[in-house]
């Protein structure tokens, strides 16, 4: 009982022994007697991988892992060490508690020097710290709070920093202008992540919260990239919010696939929506763009399988790309802008949708196959005046029945319109405004 309520309070103690080195002295693996739960150690400025005693017996000379030992519970760290090297704490699964005293002169946590102590549950970095290295805390799977000290210097927290841990929330630094790869990938635990106002960071890295279990997150007004499968399958990530200000221009490919808001306002500075970015967003109903979008590419399955209900598409899209809202099956509705840019309609872009019915933008000169097949609720497509219609490709429509095309007035078009052999064009039924197109007996 004594054991544990000093235990409990090792918080307070300096565990160890700290003596003066000799320049001789701090070349050499330095060894310091354990005391009460823990040990401490001190070689200069560095914390070693080599050389330390517990449970008062000493590792064999080649060992290089000592923290592996089961004995090693609490540990704090001189405030003149300014580098944790190399895998110095690594697989210590005993490890419950990490103290650093004060006036810390810690800069540097290097690669994977914490990675794998699976019974530490909370850390506080010193406010010295600028840089957390590769994997540093990864698979810390109790480690459900990482604090830093006010005034933090922190600057990069490298990839894989804390993946696979058990974090539930993080508040970062103003400081941190770097998050690295796969920083919280798999931090299933984690539901919440605050960026400070003003912070510096200008790109949230690829899978930075992939699969996360995010609930909520605004990104900072300085982003101004998201790099593919950044949120990637957040399954509880009901709330995306872009701060008032956002310089975001580009979203790489699956950024934000399978999230569950249902509603998201696109900053007017993105130019790109990249493939797969929103695709699989089963709740996503609506999609919002502010007035004075720079939007020019809807990329390849944007949209695919999501949960849109209508899309209002900004002027200056120019590209949409192939299957961009293909499966979109509550896709009832999508409009144009009077300027719209759009050339061609491309492979698959509504296949599959729930399109009733559509108004194709003058400057379309060719339907690609597939755009619209297997709409089965897709009854009526017609085109702008002075459209320039060229082309409709073979199986544009296929497996769509009840649609019917209303050409414009040959008049019109630049050239003969080459059509889907699939397709005729029925004088009986010649209008004001057109040519009507409907399937031909037998074809889909």
């Amino acid at each position: 009982m004594k054991k544990r309520k000093i235990l409990k309070s090792c918080s307070l103690l300096m565990l160890g022994v700290l003596g003066t080195l000799s320049k001789a002295e701090a070349m050499q693996p330095k060894i310091w007697e354990e005391s009460l739960f823990g040990w401490f150690l001190a070689s200069r400025n560095t914390v070693m991988r080599w050389g330390m005693r517990i449970l008062a017996s000493e590792l064999p000379e080649d060992a290089q892992h000592a923290p592996r030992h089961p004995g090693l519970q609490c540990l704090c760290i001189s405030a003149s060490v300014g580098k944790l090297e190399e895998a110095c704490f690594a697989d210590c699964l005993s490890f419950i508690f990490v103290a650093f005293e004060a006036n810390s002169q810690l800069v540097t946590v290097e690669q994977s020097a914490f990675r794998g102590c699976s019974s530490l549950s909370s850390i506080c970095l010193p406010a010295s710290v600028e840089t957390l290295g590769y994997s540093c805390f990864s698979r810390c799977s109790s480690l459900a709070h990482a604090a830093f000290e006010f005034g933090s210097q922190l600057m990069e927290i490298g990839e894989y920093a804390f993946s696979h841990s058990g974090l539930h929330s993080a508040t970062l630094p103003m400081s941190v202008r770097e998050i690295g790869k796969g920083c919280f990938v798999q931090c299933q635990s984690l539901a919440f992540v605050t960026f400070r106002v003003g912070s510096p960071l200008t790109i949230l890295r690829e899978s930075v919260f992939n699969t996360s279990g995010l609930q909520s997150v605004t990104i900072p007004a300085s982003v101004e990239r998201i790099e593919k499968e950044c949120f990637l399958y957040c399954s509880p990530l009901v709330d995306i919010t872009f701060a008032a200000g956002s310089r975001l221009m580009i979203i790489k490919g699956g950024a934000f696939q399978g999230t569950r808001d249902q509603s998201i306002d696109l900053p007017a500075g993105v130019g790109k929506l990249d493939k797969g970015c929103f695709s699989h967003c089963l709740a996503l109903a609506c999609f919002n763009f502010v007035k004075n979008s720079q939007l020019r590419v809807v990329g390849e399955k944007a949209f695919f399988r999501a949960g849109l209900r209508s899309m209002v598409l900004p002027d200056g899209v120019e590209v949409l790309g192939e299957w961009c809202f293909m499966d979109c099956l509550s896709l009832t509705s999508v409009s144009f802008g009077v300027h719209s840019r759009v050339a061609q309609i491309k492979k698959g872009a509504f296949a599959h949708s729930g399109i009733l019915n559509i108004i194709i933008p003058r400057g379309v000169t060719i339907l690609r196959k597939q755009c619209f097949a297997s709409c089965f609720s897709l009854t009526f497509i017609a085109f702008e005046v002075a459209s320039r219609l060229e082309e409709i490709e073979a199986g544009a429509f296929t497996g769509s029945p009840q649609a019917q095309v209303a050409l414009p007035p040959e008049g019109e078009v630049r050239s003969a319109v080459r059509l889907d052999q699939g397709w005729q064009r029925a004088s009986l039924n010649q209008t004001p405004t057109g040519y009507l197109l409907q399937p031909s007996r037998g074809s889909g």
